[in-house]
Order: C-alpha cells, then structure tokens, then sequence
C-alpha cells in the first residue's frame, strides 16, 4: 500500500507544478499586454516568450515528458488500474480458513506464537468456571474421532 501513498503524492506535486508553471504564464502574458499598452515592443516579445515556455512547461506535466517523469495522465492511469486489480470485487472480506490460520502460526515470529499460546491458556483456565455441556462436546467429538 506504500506504492499508492508515493504516487498520489507524486501526483499531487505534479498538479502543483503543473498550477506553478500556469500561474507564471499568466502573469508573463499579463506583463505582455502591459508592454503592449506602453508600446514597449522588445519587452512585449521576451514576456510573451517567457508566457509561452511557462504554459509549455505546464502542459508536460499532464501527459508527462519521458523519460524523466510520467505526468499526471500516466500516474492517474497506474493509480487506477492498481485500485482495479486490488479492490474487492464484492467488498466483502475473504473468509479465514483452517490453512490459512495453520500456515499463519508456522510462519509466526516466537513472540507472536507466544501470545497466541498466552491467549489460549488464558481461554483454557476461563472454562474451568463455566458449565460444561456434554452433548456439546460429545458432538465434538465424535466429529473429530471420524
């Protein structure tokens, strides 16, 4: 899950430099039609300039511009397609099996075995005070002996 942390992240810086480069052009262009009302014409052409390298520079953020980054339109597709093959098909859990708990206790670390064994003896010492009902248990037994 630490892989889809990192790339919303990234695609989160993606978006603020991509909003950066935007704003910058902007306010090139602004600059430019503020030289073009005081006819200062070589000041107009190198902000207009500028204008248009910052909107370049935002555009590549969106398809990206291999090989150095992704952009935005690439990670959107992994983050997508990574929630479609790992989201639950029908939102519920699978169901916890006997295998699963056996090779869940053999791949245990000796710390994790040992509370689990505290817990059962714990378990244990509590149903010494309850009742004990023996067509339960002989249900149970029975079943285990066949």
């Amino acid at each position: 899950m630490g892989w889809l942390k990192d790339a919303a992240d990234d695609l989160y810086a993606e978006y603020y430099l991509y909003r950066a480069d935007t704003l910058l052009a902007r306010a090139d262009w602004q600059a430019t039609w503020g030289y073009v009302g005081d006819e200062e014409w070589a000041l107009a052409e190198t902000y207009g300039v500028y204008g248009c390298d910052d909107f370049a520079a935002a555009t590549q953020h969106i398809p990206g511009n291999p090989p150095w980054h992704d952009g935005v339109a690439e990670m959107l597709k992994d983050l997508f397609y990574w929630l479609e093959d790992n989201w639950p098909s029908n939102g519920e859990p699978e169901p916890i099996t006997m295998n699963d708990i056996i090779n869940a206790m053999y791949n245990s670390t000796q710390l994790e075995y040992h509370y689990f064994v505290g817990y059962v003896d714990a378990y244990r010492a509590n149903m010494w005070n309850l009742p004990f009902y023996e067509s339960w248990h002989a249900m149970l037994t029975r079943h285990f002996a066949t």
